[in-house]
Parts: structure tokens; C-alpha cells; sequence
């Protein structure tokens, strides 16, 4: 039975990918399940979906920005940008035109040099069901808030939560699946500064 979720996870997580042709195929499109019971207000979802929507649309016209290896996260006015890069240059011009859009307060990253990766399409797919399967079946972790990346084999957790003890499990939980390397979280708590360890991101001058 479980065996057969995470194969119909896998495959609703593929659908999502190649869905959001909209916006960066990176980036999940919400959750798999229904809308999040957020933590944010109705206004200020509103309000981060404008600047994540603005962010992506100048990544697609800017050349110098692997548009198609970032995904774009948004919470209370601060942007988080995880992916893959082809230059330092690259990385840097993705993080400045984040910066440059107005209601950006501070942008965070998880960036790493593009190389051949273990983890192949189909592995983060199944690694994407497989966390999915642990958090949506864990008590004391409200899923629908938890967005994630996989950059090659490491997985970035993003999102507002209700409690430190939610945050600490939903680590514990994606630590576990089989092929996650590193976790890295930015999940933070409503009216929190962002985790310890995440400092905004500098571009050289």
C-alpha cells in the first residue's frame, strides 16, 4: 500500500513539474494536496505572490539568469532563491534582480555549481513523493506550509510554521528518506526572523 502512494505521489509530482510552465519547473506548485492552511494572512499571501511572480517574469527576459534552475520562494517580504548555477556572474545577476524588485526586504540562497548530479530526474521525483508520504503522515507537522527544492541530491525545506517542535520533526523526517544527502531548512516562524545560519545574500561589487 505504501509502496503504491509513493508511486502515485511520484507521478503527481511529475504532472506538477512539467504544469508549471508558468513559472520556474523547480519550483512546487503550492503542495500536492489542496491550499495551505497558512500561517500569513490572505493579504500578505496576496502580496508575496505578486513580488515571487515578479521576481520569475525578470528572470525570463535576463539572459544572464538560468531562469529554468531557480525556484522562487516568498514569505513575509523575504525572497529565498535555491538552484543550480552555471557562473558565479549567473548567480550573482539572479540574486541582484531579486534585490532590485520592489517589497523585497532581504533575499536568502541555496546555490550550487551545476555538475553532473547522482540524483537523476526520476530519483528526485521519487525522493519528492517520499518526503511528501513522511510529512503529510506525521502528526505535529502541517504539511500543506512546507514547500521544498531538490538542488542534485540535497533537499531545502521553505516556509512559515506554527512551532520550533514542527520544524525540528519535519528536519528529523526528510533527513531520513533514502537519497537526501543535506537538508537544508529556512523554515521559520510567523513573526520570526528567519533560522539561524541564514544570512542575506551578498554579490560582489
Amino acid at each position: 500500500m505504501r509502496k503504491a502512494f509513493v508511486r502515485l505521489l511520484v507521478i503527481m509530482a511529475a504532472v506538477g513539474t512539467f504544469a508549471a510552465l508558468g513559472c520556474s519547473p523547480l519550483t512546487p506548485v503550492g503542495t500536492i494536496y489542496g491550499s495551505a492552511v497558512d500561517e500569513r494572512s490572505v493579504g500578505q499571501q496576496s502580496y508575496d505572490r505578486r513580488v515571487r511572480t515578479s521576481i520569475e517574469a525578470k528572470y525570463a527576459q535576463d539572459s544572464d539568469v538560468s531562469y529554468w534552475g531557480t525556484s522562487v520562494f516568498v514569505y513575509m517580504g523575504d525572497v529565498y532563491l535555491a538552484g543550480e548555477y552555471d557562473t558565479e556572474a549567473n548567480r550573482d545577476k539572479a540574486i541582484q534582480i531579486a534585490r532590485g524588485v520592489e517589497g523585497v526586504r532581504n533575499v536568502y540562497t541555496y546555490f550550487l555549481p551545476k555538475k553532473d548530479s547522482a540524483c537523476s530526474f526520476t530519483d528526485r521525483q521519487q525522493m519528492r513523493a517520499s518526503i511528501n508520504y513522511e510529512l503529510y503522515g506525521a502528526d505535529g507537522v502541517t504539511a500543506t506550509n512546507v514547500e521544498l527544492a531538490i538542488i542534485q541530491c540535497d533537499v531545502v525545506l521553505f516556509g512559515i510554521v506554527g512551532s520550533q517542535a514542527e520544524i525540528d520533526k519535519a528536519v528529523s523526517l526528510v533527513k531520513k528518506v533514502d537519497g537526501v544527502q543535506n537538508v537544508k531548512s529556512f523554515l521559520r516562524l510567523m513573526h520570526k526572523a528567519p533560522p539561524a545560519g541564514a544570512t542575506p545574500a551578498k554579490t560582489k561589487s
